[in-house]
C-alpha cells in the first residue's frame, strides 16, 4: 500500500472515529433538553434558600442562554453529516485504488480547519459554562460537588429531572474533546496529502525542464 493510499485509510478510520463519537455528543444533550424542557444549564445561576419547614432548597434564577445547548446539538449534527460523507468519498476513492484532485484535498483540509475552529469553540462553551454552574452551585458551601444539587431534596423545580445533568454533560465533555483531538489529526493527515501534492507538482516541474534541456528547448532564465 502506497503513501497515498495509507493517508486515505487513516482519514477514514478518523472519520468513521468522528462518527462515533457524534453519539457521545448528540444522546446526552437530546436526554438533558428533554429533562431540563429546554433550558440550558451553561452559565446558569442560583441561590439557596434554608429555612425549618422545608429545609435546604436551591433555586435557579438566572437559566444560561439556550444558544449555547443548542448550538452543541448543532456541532453534533453536522459532525455525523461531514463525518458520513468524507467516509463515504474517501472510501470510494479507496476502492477504487484512485486519488481526490489537488482542489478537493484543498477543500478538505479548508473545511476540516473550519469545524474544528467550530468545536473548539463548542469545547470551551460547554467547559467554561458548566464550570460556572457548579461554581454557582457549591459557591456557599452547602454542598460539595455541583451534582448533588440534582437531589429530589434540594432541587425545587419539580417539573425538572435534574438527577443525571452531571452525568449527561460528562459524556458530551468527553465526546466534545475527544472530537477535536481527532479533528485536529484529520488535519494533519490533509496537510499532509496537500504537501504531497506540492511535492509532485514541484517534481513534474523538474521533470519537464530536464525534458527541455535534452531537447535543447529549455532557456536558462537571465538573472537580473
Amino acid at each position: 500500500m502506497g503513501f497515498g493510499n495509507l493517508l486515505v485509510l487513516s482519514q477514514v478510520c478518523g472519520f468513521v472515529l468522528l462518527l462515533l463519537l457524534s453519539l457521545f455528543v448528540l444522546p446526552p444533550m437530546f436526554s438533558y433538553n428533554q429533562a431540563f424542557e429546554g433550558k440550558c444549564l451553561l452559565f446558569a445561576s442560583g441561590h439557596y434558600d434554608s429555612n425549618n419547614t422545608t429545609g435546604l432548597s436551591f433555586y435557579v434564577d438566572n437559566w444560561g442562554a439556550s444558544g449555547y445547548c443548542n448550538f452543541t446539538i448543532f456541532i453534533g449534527v453536522c459532525q455525523i453529516i461531514l463525518s458520513f460523507v468524507q467516509i463515504v468519498r474517501l472510501s470510494i476513492h479507496l476502492a477504487n485504488d484512485t486519488d481526490s484532485s489537488f482542489i478537493g484535498v484543498f477543500l478538505t483540509t479548508l473545511s476540516t480547519l473550519m469545524f474544528a475552529f467550530l468545536v473548539m469553540i463548542c469545547c470551551l462553551i460547554v467547559t467554561i459554562g458548566f464550570m460556572s454552574w457548579c461554581n454557582s452551585v457549591t459557591s456557599d458551601n452547602f454542598v460539595r460537588s455541583c451534582e448533588m444539587v440534582g437531589y429530589a431534596n434540594i432541587w425545587k423545580h419539580a417539573h425538572i429531572d435534574a438527577s443525571k445533568f452531571s452525568i449527561q454533560f460528562g459524556i458530551t465533555l468527553f465526546g466534545l474533546w475527544f472530537s477535536l483531538f481527532v479533528w485536529f489529526v484529520e488535519m494533519a493527515f490533509s496537510s499532509a496529502k496537500l504537501f504531497q501534492y506540492h511535492q509532485q507538482e514541484d517534481i513534474m516541474r523538474s521533470l519537464m525542464r530536464e525534458r527541455q534541456r535534452l531537447l535543447g528547448q529549455y532557456q536558462e532564465p537571465e538573472l537580473m
